[in-house]
């Protein structure tokens, strides 16, 4: 499964396009926008996707909840072994902080390998997402 991480805008688009590829959507958002405008169809090969809502910081008091770190989990370990599903795609506002920190956890937790976002000068991966998936994936 490949695992690609976009902004919200990137997401919308690739939402309104005819993909061959099937996917699968982990939808952030900060608390008080608005959802990224995503509707999964046979068109557009999104076969699924959740959404969750917290705000973009390191801090571990604030943010990311417990609820949607267990949610996210369960939703990765779901299609782990699904071999129709093509693509993970994780997306939030800019596509380089908390998409990419939660990104960054499943590659480590599939692959483990989480080179392809900690390296790369693109992202800016929010470590506090990173840990708190990491763990929830790594419970059995």
């Amino acid at each position: 499964m490949i695992i690609e991480v976009m902004s919200k805008n990137d997401a919308e688009l690739y939402s309104t396009c005819m993909h061959k590829d099937k996917s699968i959507i982990i939808s952030i958002t900060s608390v008080k926008s608005l959802d990224a405008y995503i509707i999964p169809t046979s068109i557009n090969g999104i076969t699924d996707m959740i959404r969750v809502k917290y705000t973009d910081t390191d801090y571990n008091t604030v943010g990311i909840s417990i609820k949607d770190i267990k949610r996210i989990a369960d939703f990765v370990k779901r299609y782990k072994h699904n071999k129709y599903i093509d693509k993970l795609i994780i997306q939030c506002e800019a596509g380089q902080s908390r998409s990419a920190g939660v990104a960054a956890a499943i590659m480590k937790y599939l692959n483990n390998d989480d080179t392809p976002i900690i390296s790369n000068s693109k992202y800016i991966p929010n470590m506090v997402c990173y840990r708190y998936t990491l763990e929830a994936l790594m419970e059995e």
